[in-house]
């Protein structure tokens, strides 16, 4: 599996569910989307490119760790994020954050090893 659409109905991403989903490498967020779970995208270590929603309202733990292939990615206001949520990305190079960010969750980043350029 390489691409997911998801539904426009879609509002909430479980734990796991694409865990290890090696192939997968592109995946169409809806705005519906107000939750992902817990280790949603873990070690999916193809995925290129992702579009959080700016309706989104909670982002779980380690939701995209491990996901070697992501390089940049917009993070817009969320009201709840956990740590870990980009931890080991070590392909990831530029993170944009929306207005309004009050804080960054512990361990979001770590691992990151080429993260370069963080816009708040």
């Amino acid at each position: 599996m390489e691409t997911v659409v998801l539904s426009n109905s879609v509002e909430t991403i479980y734990y796991n569910a694409f865990e290890n989903c090696t192939s997968l490498t592109n995946i169409n967020l809806p705005e519906s989307l107000n939750t992902i779970q817990d280790y949603a995208f873990h070690n999916c270590k193809s995925l290129k490119d992702i579009e959080i929603p700016v309706n989104l309202d909670l982002l779980g733990v380690n939701v995209f760790d491990g996901c070697i292939s992501l390089e940049s990615v917009e993070i817009p206001y969320i009201k709840t994020c956990y740590s870990g949520v980009f931890q080991n990305c070590t392909g990831l190079k530029t993170v944009t954050f929306a207005d309004g960010i009050e804080g960054i969750p512990g361990y979001m980043f770590a691992g990151c090893t080429s993260l370069c350029h963080i816009r708040l």
